[in-house]
This record gives C-alpha cells, sequence and structure tokens, in this order.
C-alpha cells in the first residue's frame, strides 16, 4: 500500500508546528469519527496510542505494524479503497480549497449513505454469484469495467438489484434522482436521456454501454459515501 506521507490533512486541533504548507482542516463530524475509528484500530491491531497522535501528524514509522493501522482507519473512513489507493472521498476534502481544480477535474456526487450500504452488500453478493475480482468494487465506484461478459453481468447484477437499472438494461429515475441537488442538474438529464436511447441485442450489453456513456458524457461522476458510519 502506498503510504500518505505527502498529506497534510489535520483534526481541528492544534497538533504542534509543522511546516510551511497550508493545512486543510478536516470537517468535525469526519475527525471525530477518524478518532473513533483510529482507536479501534489501535486495538484491533494492538499498536501503541502514541500511533494515534503520529497518524493525525502523518508521521508513522517505516513498519508493518504501522502500515495496518494506516490502512485500517483510511478503508474504514473512505479515504482509500482496498487496493490502497487514495479515493475519490479523499479529494473531496480539497473541495473548498484553492488549489481544488488541480486536484480534480469533474465534481463528484456521492450515494446516500442508505444506498451506498445497499450497493456495497449487493456488489459482495454479486461478486461471489460472478466470481469476479475483488478489485470489481473499486471498478464498480470508478465504472472502469474490462469488456467482458463476466463483468456487465456483475455490473448488471449490482445496478438492477439496487434499482438503478431497469430489466433491459437502461438507467432508471432512481439513478437520475441522485444528481437532484447538483448544480449540474439539467446536463446530468440530457446526457442521461442521450446515453439512455441506446439498445442493444443483450440487455447486459446495453447496460454496460449505456453506464459507459454516461459515465464519459456525466459533467459530474458519481463517487461512494463520504465517509463510513
Amino acid at each position: 500500500m502506498n503510504r500518505l506521507l505527502m498529506l497534510y490533512v489535520m483534526l481541528p486541533v492544534a497538533l504542534g508546528k509543522m511546516d510551511t504548507r497550508p493545512v486543510v482542516y478536516l470537517p468535525k463530524d469526519l475527525s471525530d469519527f477518524m478518532a473513533k475509528t483510529a482507536f479501534r484500530c489501535m486495538i484491533k491491531l494492538r499498536t501503541p496510542s502514541s500511533m494515534v497522535k503520529r497518524f493525525f501528524e502523518i508521521k508513522l514509522q517505516d513498519d508493518d505494524l504501522s502500515r495496518e493501522f494506516l490502512y485500517c482507519v483510511c478503508y474504514t473512513t473512505y479515504l482509500a479503497d482496498e487496493d490502497g489507493h487514495l479515493s475519490e472521498a479523499m479529494l473531496r476534502l480539497f473541495d473548498d480549497n484553492e488549489h481544488a481544480e488541480a486536484v480534480q477535474k469533474r465534481p463528484v456526487v456521492h450515494l446516500p449513505k442508505d444506498l451506498g450500504d445497499l450497493m456495497a452488500k449487493t456488489t459482495y453478493d454479486c461478486m461471489l454469484i460472478f466470481r469476479t475480482p475483488s478489485s470489481a468494487i473499486k471498478h464498480l465506484y470508478e465504472l472502469k469495467f474490462p469488456d467482458d461478459e463476466v463483468t456487465k453481468q456483475f455490473l448488471f447484477c449490482v445496478c438492477y438489484t439496487t434499482y438503478l437499472a431497469d430489466e433491459e438494461g437502461h438507467l432508471t429515475e432512481t439513478m437520475l434522482r441522485l444528481f437532484d441537488d447538483s448544480d449540474y442538474e439539467e446536463d446530468v438529464k440530457k446526457v442521461f436521456e442521450s446515453c439512455n436511447k441506446i439498445k442493444r441485442r443483450k440487455s447486459i450489453r446495453t447496460l454496460y454501454d449505456v453506464v459507459k456513456c454516461f459515465h464519459e458524457n456525466s459533467p459530474v461522476i458519481l463517487g461512494p459515501p463520504l465517509i463510513r458510519y
């Protein structure tokens, strides 16, 4: 897993003198959740209490226990994916920063927590059914799927079960409503309607092409819930 040593994302408390780089402070709800998560990971991995302080200072030691602790906290709070890469949730923390445009190209609309929980469960169930690799979870949120039958079946299983797609392979109003509060709502609707005109012989192929079209042309992208509660 890549170490996160180049980031200064701090709790809203004074942690002493750092360096001269600007600091982006965590929202209070996320910092509280991260503090609880860090404590739970500390107990789970039996790490020393000083590791919690070192975590928020981004000063973890280069050893296996520190890396396991870092992964435990970041993955549990959605700041990293299962492969150890930083997620869209991490990028979201910099939205109001003057360097935001350099960090992220398109705005992210995060799934509501209840739908995120349902998708997590459904994704796991579909992964077992079609024997897809665990990386399929990461690909689901990134909408970067290999062009093969197993992947198309997996995508259809997840989207149809969560009511984001119908049995013919077209995206539903449930999907469109996820963007209701977006500044790009009307633009998203135009892309949605245009891509939903795609029709293939098989519904799983239809959905694959519709999703690919929507992801490539939408002014905003979907992301996982910001944090895991």
